[in-house]
């Protein structure tokens, strides 16, 4: 079972309602707590005995949740109290819905900036919501598996591969695509209807992906005229399955791509799928030079893996204490 640590996509807008809500990371239950656009989340079991608090739990007027199971009043955002549950930091940009599970640099890795700059500057409309068969570190693996953008998703030619850490601990890949058209403008115009340009035009389309999280990466294409971002994030299910989401962000303003980007989004996805559903897992590896970039990710994720040790050990101590 995972222990979640670092940032998440844990939902769009549109699929949280009022009041409160269940959540869930792994095996760890965590509440949504709406009121109008704001969005605050908490851990979601009771302390008295283990009650779900997003099952039946009443928002009070004393900044408390009502437990369905025994009418306890737990305490919002006071984890030193007997009857209180951890808030998580939650940050909205848009559509988008992420919280971060621990605290300080190393489950941040510079994302709380990042986002600050892209809910300013940018749409963000959510564009995939979907379970797949596969961990979750392999929904964001894939921006680091440079092979599988020529046999997946038919890029023609792909020029280069750097990948390095970020200033902030976030990893890093930028490479070069060539195509016939940058691809969200491709799968705008089919449709639309329009015509596609011939094979013979190339387009240089510059990719960068950053991982904040083994669970979350942010995804930029750029052909030289227009910028488009895509967020793709992974949440474990407790069944060891994934909630798979996709936000898409173009500037503010510049929607005309928009309906291709998320069409696009959907597509990759989808062609995604077709190799996870039959994809073993568990079974052995005999990984290359090419796997560089897939390797440095697990590296990453290892990083990630011991911070939630540390915390879960801390956890313990404190409730045993």
């Amino acid at each position: 079972m995972i222990t979640p640590y670092g940032w998440f996509l844990i939902g769009f807008l549109d699929g949280i309602p009022q009041g409160v809500s269940p959540l869930q990371l792994g095996g760890r239950a965590l509440i949504a707590v709406r009121e109008a656009e704001r969005v605050r989340i908490f851990d979601g079991r009771c302390p008295h005995r283990g009650a779900h608090l997003g099952y039946g739990g009443v928002l009070t007027d004393n900044n408390c949740v009502l437990c369905p199971f025994h009418g306890k009043h737990i305490q919002l955002g006071a984890p030193d109290k007997r009857l209180g549950i951890a808030e998580h930091q939650v940050a909205v940009a848009g559509a988008a819905v992420f919280v971060r599970i621990g605290d300080g640099a190393s489950a941040d890795r510079g994302f709380s900036t990042v986002l600050t700059e892209l809910s300013s500057a940018a749409m963000v409309v959510s564009a995939v919501e979907l379970e797949v068969r596969v961990p979750s570190g392999y929904v964001v693996e894939n921006a680091f598996d440079i092979d599988h953008f020529r046999a997946v998703h038919k890029v023609p030619q792909i020029r280069g591969m750097n990948c390095v850490a970020g200033p902030d601990g976030e990893l890093t890949i930028r490479t070069e695509f060539v195509t016939a058209d940058a691809p969200w403008r491709a799968e705008a115009a089919r449709l639309q209807g329009a015509a596609s340009r011939t094979a013979e035009i190339k387009r240089s389309n510059s990719f960068l992906a950053r991982a904040y999280s083994p669970h979350l990466v942010l995804t930029e294409f750029d052909d030289g005229n227009s910028s488009s971002i895509i967020v793709t994030g992974g949440v474990p299910l407790a069944d060891g399955r994934t909630l798979a989401r996709v936000a898409v962000a173009v500037p503010d303003g510049d929607i005309t791509a928009l309906a291709g980007l998320v069409a696009g989004a959907r597509k990759a996805l989808g062609e995604d799928l077709v190799v996870w559903e039959h994809l073993d897992t568990d079974g052995p590896e005999r990984l290359d030079s090419r796997d560089n970039a897939v390797l440095a990710f697990r590296s990453f994720c290892g990083e990630f893996e011991l911070a939630a040790a540390a915390m879960a050990g801390a956890r313990w101590t404190d409730g045993v204490a």
